[in-house]
């Protein structure tokens, strides 16, 4: 019975010691959370999804409300046709006489739904209605019909410059880049990437248009500026703090979401040893490390917002993008969410780097549209044309120039930060890692 009543008092000891030390690692990772809350609203910054709603916009200055006519032109089924053979003419190969005179007919056909666009790319602001009371994940049905319009207005860049009429295209590709814009404050990754891919397709169909033939000088700078007021900084610091924002939200208000920490469940539903153990290990989660793994993951995005602001080589010598390897043992759904955000810093960067080259691309455009022929040196492009240049991301310094016989090669030294030469990388594709310079040649 000794033995008994010893066995009794050690149990009992040892399950006061585990409440004990159970009980102040929960007021640990509770007081560091509350420390990370207190920071972001000492900031001013959105914490729930009702913060990113802003203060209401009125119909008469919001994009959205004429974007609502063209959802239901679209919806109707009426131009679904036009619409598929203008996807097809963007596409290459090179466009036959046959393929534009349908395009052509095409793009007469979708004029009402352009001119709609048109419209609601002239009001100040775009925002779309959302219930933010859903969270920020399932908000954004307008998505497809958006990159179904920049697809046909790519189109329409592309047949008026296989056609000759080359002011139109850049009107085209003007109306593209403004068309992008309204998802430009929009508080979730999700919507910067289908912007990204909007701007994407202006760029690439004024490349292709320009193959073609050149833009007058007065169209080349408005292009330009359009492509200068592209604030990829603030777009991705407006949708890191929604993610931020959207992610405190599902902690908050999914009770199964704390049970990703164990996949077992799913596949073992019914099984008697393993449904008990995961449900034990999702309880004392929930309980004990849930806040340590939020304050964890806020430290995170504090650190990725902050990132933001500084330049390619500030980051990368920080090794923001990176992923993180050091996630503490309690923070799995940190360690979960919290993975590909090193690939996004990074899409700032190279995203910044198309846009700055197409500016380039356009500048040397209207120095040869006003003199005749490309410029010598970089310098020479600065001081005749008068334009304020854009610098290489990458590398904070002018991009490299190189006049050739038929035309010019112009490149970015790239993520390694290196000058080869003008050694292009081996792939389309742009990495952290990539080996070699982004080259731009161009022969006409």
């Amino acid at each position: 019975m000794k033995k008994f009543k010893w066995l009794g008092i050690v149990t009992l000891a040892f399950v006061i010691l585990v409440l004990a030390i159970g009980g102040v690692t929960k007021a640990i990772f509770n007081s560091r959370y509350q420390a990370e809350i207190a920071a972001i609203k000492a900031k001013g910054e959105p914490l729930t999804p009702a913060d990113l709603a802003g203060k209401p916009i009125p119909d008469a200055e919001n994009g959205a409300v004429v974007y609502k006519k063209v959802f239901a032109l679209i919806d109707s089924g009426k131009y679904d046709a036009p619409r598929k053979v203008l996807d097809e003419f963007v596409q290459p190969p090179v466009p036959d006489p046959t393929t534009v005179a349908k395009a052509r007919q095409a793009l007469a056909q979708v004029e009402p739904i352009l001119n709609l666009v048109d419209e609601a790319t002239a009001r100040p602001k775009c925002r779309f209605p959302r219930d933010w009371s859903q969270g920020v994940y399932t908000l954004f049905p307008e998505n497809a019909r958006l990159r179904s319009i920049s697809r046909s207005i790519s189109s329409a860049a592309l047949l008026n410059a296989v056609s000759g009429n080359m002011d139109e295209s850049a009107r085209y590709v003007e109306l593209g880049l403004r068309h992008a814009d309204c998802l430009k404050d929009e508080p979730a990754l999700i919507q910067l990437m289908v912007r990204q891919a909007m701007i994407m397709m202006a760029s690439q169909a004024m490349k292709r248009s320009l193959r073609y033939g050149d833009f007058s000088e007065n169209r080349a700078e408005h292009v330009f500026d359009i492509l200068g007021r592209v604030d990829l900084d603030h777009a991705f610091l407006v949708a890191l703090e929604g993610e931020r924002a959207a992610w405190l939200h599902e902690m908050a208000t999914s009770p199964g979401y704390a049970a990703v920490v164990c996949a077992v469940p799913n596949r073992y539903q019914d099984n008697a040893i393993f449904q008990p153990a995961c449900k034990a290990l999702a309880f004392g989660y929930k309980h004990l490390c849930a806040k340590g793994d939020e304050a964890a993951w806020l430290q995170f995005m504090a650190e990725q917002i902050a990132g933001v602001k500084l330049s390619y080589g500030e980051a990368r010598s920080k090794g923001l993008f990176r992923n993180r390897t050091d996630w503490p043992m309690y923070a799995p759904m940190g360690k979960l969410d919290g993975d590909n955000y090193g690939n996004i810093q990074f899409l700032r960067f190279n995203s910044a780097r198309r846009i700055t080259m197409d500016q380039m691309l356009l500048a040397l455009q209207a120095y040869k549209a006003r003199f005749g022929g490309y410029p010598a040196t970089i310098q020479e492009l600065k001081s005749k044309l008068g334009w304020k240049l854009p610098k290489d991301p990458f590398s904070g310094k002018d991009f490299i120039y190189k006049r050739q016989a038929k035309g010019f090669i112009l490149y970015s030294v790239g993520p390694d930060m290196k000058d080869d030469g003008g050694r292009a990388l081996p792939s389309n594709s742009v990495d952290l890692d990539s080996k070699g310079d982004i080259v731009l040649r161009w022969d006409r």
